[in-house]
């Protein structure tokens, strides 16, 4: 499996509502396909529209290093997208590192890592009877 991240376009729930039209007309105008394409060009990303490499074609050919990511998404698994998920994917990289090196016993280390996780989320709840 390949891990691909890249750029996302957002419009904050909170935002006024001429913002918020706003917003979605330039994200209208940003996933046209020549405009995925510029913007894959120009900023080294993988289109995000299949549609878009019809107008990349004469740069992957000058360039064809520059294709490889986009090659990779043959490989590439669908991921959850979830709060703090990066530091999430950080605990349990360490925790099974840890373990692997430790000899850990698999229920202390799954008791650990769900400690661990949850310590997370605890200060997800938090943030959100803030708001």
């Amino acid at each position: 499996a390949v891990a691909i991240g890249g750029g996302a376009l957002h419009i904050p729930k909170n935002a006024p509502e001429s913002h918020k039209k706003a917003a979605w007309t330039f994200i209208e105008w940003m996933v046209r396909p020549e405009n995925v394409a510029w913007w894959s060009y120009t900023s080294g990303y993988i289109p995000f529209r299949i549609s878009a490499t019809e107008f990349l074609g004469e740069y992957w050919e000058k360039l064809p290093q520059a294709k490889v990511a986009f090659n990779q998404l043959e490989y590439a698994r669908k991921w959850a997208a979830w709060y703090s998920a990066g530091a999430v994917m950080k605990i349990i990289n360490d925790s099974l590192e840890e373990a692997v090196a430790t000899g850990m016993d698999p229920a202390k280390f799954t008791q650990k890592l769900q400690r661990d996780i949850e310590r997370i989320y605890a200060r997800y709840e938090e943030k959100k009877v803030e708001e």
